[in-house]
């Protein structure tokens, strides 16, 4: 069974820049602890909107999940900053991430 983790940047996020890569130590770590233990492991990196709402970036979460994570194997999100907030409130339950970007006041 492959064990999933989905690295999540934070505000001003980014996979790569230029030759700088969001979370290479962090992946590269993960790997190789979870092959020192004898398990499978897929790593997952989100592209989100640098200074998207929390919302709109927690719907970008779910679409990697959704497209990348069979629902019978184990996940596990990691969320740097603003990220940990994705995670969190896609983790809501009967959150709405619906395609409202404004919020009635």
């Amino acid at each position: 069974m492959t064990q999933h983790i989905v690295l999540v940047p934070g505000f001003f996020g980014f996979v790569n820049f230029g030759r700088l890569v969001y979370f290479a130590h962090v992946h590269e770590l993960l790997e190789r602890e979870f092959q020192r233990h004898g398990r499978k492991v897929q790593i997952h990196r989100v592209r989100t909107g640098p200074v998207a709402s929390l919302r709109r970036r927690a719907r970008d979460l779910l679409e990697v999940i959704s497209n990348g994570v069979p629902a019978d194997e184990p996940l596990h999100v990691i969320g740097h900053s603003s990220g940990g907030l994705d995670a969190r409130l896609l983790a809501c339950p009967g959150v709405d991430l619906g395609a409202a970007e404004v919020e009635p006041v």
